[in-house]
């Protein structure tokens, strides 16, 4: 899946607000989302 096609699969997702989500679970889509951040600040600066 690209980039792009992922982009399109979250916006057309259930769910728009974490705040929706069971705790436990939005604790770990956010640390996700932190872990993915970080990567891509890293392979822009390389």
């Amino acid at each position: 899946m690209t980039p792009d096609e992922r982009a399109a699969a979250f916006d057309a997702s259930i769910v728009r607000n974490l705040d929706d989500l069971p705790s436990e679970f939005r604790a770990r889509v956010e640390a996700r989302g932190r872990r993915l951040a970080e990567e891509l600040r890293s392979a822009s600066t390389e």
